[in-house]
């Protein structure tokens, strides 16, 4: 059972991993959903944005599993602040309903 507590400043919980960088995981894991199923839609319509889809897909699943490392240890989040907003940048067309999504994890980094 992860039981939150306090060393230093920063509230880890009893595996030792930022609940911030969870948190900031927890957002990233909708929009990596998120743009998993647009993405099966777009391959199956054989749509031109089907390769930026898979990027942004690709991009927010090796976020996810950089934040949830534990060896070696996650990014700053102050680093993964620069990439969620490239990533925000090209959620366009079919991949705006993505952006909201990153928008949260970006909000929920910079309160971390």
């Amino acid at each position: 059972m992860n039981v939150p507590t306090l060393l230093g400043r920063r509230c880890v919980d009893s595996a030792g991993m930022s609940i911030a960088h969870q948190n900031v995981a927890r957002v990233i894991h909708k929009a990596r959903d998120e743009a998993k199923a647009i993405l099966n839609k777009l391959e199956a319509l054989g749509h031109p944005q089907t390769s930026q889809s898979s990027a942004l897909y690709l991009a927010l699943v090796m976020m996810q599993k950089r934040l949830l490392a534990v060896d070696p240890p996650p990014p700053p989040l102050g680093q993964v602040i620069p990439e969620l907003t490239q990533l925000a940048s090209q959620c366009e067309g079919t991949l705006a309903p993505i952006k909201p999504l990153i928008d949260e994890a970006l909000r929920v980094a910079r309160a971390g």
